[in-house]
């Protein structure tokens, strides 16, 4: 089993949107953001985000 199929990663909300940008591309989910690029084999995910939540003082 691949190293990261172990791992208990959170399951990725709902798409709420793709945008592609030549050969780069981000999609935008419930809590999270994916963002790929385009090489010889296939779109291939170079960055995974969340995005920070504030702490107020």
């Amino acid at each position: 089993m691949p190293a990261l199929a172990r791992q208990e990663l959170p399951r990725a909300g709902r798409i709420g949107g793709v945008e592609a940008y030549g050969r780069q591309a981000i999609v935008r989910m419930t809590g999270d953001s994916l963002f790929l690029s385009l090489f010889p084999a296939g779109r291939r995910v170079v960055r995974a985000a969340r995005p920070r939540r504030f702490r107020g003082a």
